[in-house]
């Protein structure tokens, strides 16, 4: 029974440090993005 509770809380832990690793990458892609598109539109504007 320990071994199945200490089994369940690696997998536990694995998963959580998967979904935090994958909210970091959203979040860095998200912020890439937004400086993308503010330099987008700052072009945008100068061109006009």
């Amino acid at each position: 029974m320990a071994r199945n509770q200490k089994d369940g809380a690696h997998s536990t832990y694995k998963n959580l440090t998967e979904e935090i690793q994958r909210i970091l990458e959203r979040n860095q892609n998200e912020k890439f993005l937004r400086k993308l598109l503010t330099r987008a539109i700052i072009l945008e504007k100068l061109m006009k």
